[in-house]
């Protein structure tokens, strides 16, 4: 499972990094869709519960291939997550770690 997973996890985490600034079209997700089909649970978990969550991955994927060609990266607040060390490397590297780290400490 966790191969599994770390394969869906690779799979946000370069399309963001080979989509950022541009246009998102959804079969840029595929490889996302791809990895997570390819989950199985371990001998102590419920199947039903990964059915649910394949079906439901598959499910967002083509509904949302049927309504559009692109989304933009704020609509999508579920892989938002992903984009956040990309975001603080881009700040690392123009601004320094100390501002970033005089923000966090004024508003904990």
């Amino acid at each position: 499972m966790i191969k599994e997973a770390m394969a869906a996890q690779h799979a946000d985490v370069e399309a963001v990094k080979k989509k950022r600034g541009g246009n998102f079209v959804i079969d840029d997700a595929q490889p996302y869709l791809d990895a997570v089909q390819k989950m199985k649970p371990a001998a102590d978990q419920s199947p039903s519960v990964f059915q649910l969550h394949t079906e439901s991955v598959k499910a967002h994927f083509e509904i949302l291939k049927g309504l559009t060609k692109t989304i933009r990266p704020e609509d999508d607040p579920f892989v938002e997550h992903y984009q956040t060390p990309v975001i603080l490397e881009i700040l690392c590297k123009e601004e320094g770690v100390a501002p970033m780290i005089n923000i966090m400490q004024d508003h904990k």
